[in-house]
């Protein structure tokens, strides 16, 4: 191999927005696209699946929560039994006025209840 090969071959890795395929994060960086909320970050489980979807600014330093930022809990099958809305801009999940979503599902992976994530069973699918 020559050198220029190897150089290149022991440089070659994904960008820091792409882990392997899949976004990790997207940023507008557009001028004048004054929206602070619009960027996003992305985190994934060891199998690719999305654990997080974070929805914030970047600051170009960190990345600054904002309301509307999601996390899964996935059953072992990979459908999510719950879903967690940050309603709040301090990035964490389960506050009050902070909105969950779950899920039940059945052998055959169909959805077989929706609940609000209180206490108490959820509302049948039929």
């Amino acid at each position: 191999m020559t050198a220029i090969a190897t150089a290149i071959a022991s440089s070659k890795s994904f960008p820091d927005a792409v882990k392997a395929g899949a976004r990790t994060q997207r940023f507008d960086a557009r001028p004048g696209a004054g929206i602070g909320t619009r960027d996003e970050q992305y985190l994934y489980d060891g199998l690719d699946r999305l654990l997080e979807a974070k929805r914030g600014a970047w600051t170009g330093i960190a990345f600054a929560p904002a309301a509307g930022s999601r996390l899964w809990s996935l059953d072992p099958v990979g459908n999510w039994d719950r879903m967690e809305t940050d309603l709040a801009t301090i990035g964490t999940y389960g506050d009050a006025g902070d909105a969950t979503l779950t899920h039940a599902h059945n052998a055959a992976n169909e959805i077989t209840e929706i609940g609000d994530g209180t206490e108490g069973p959820g509302d049948a699918c039929t």
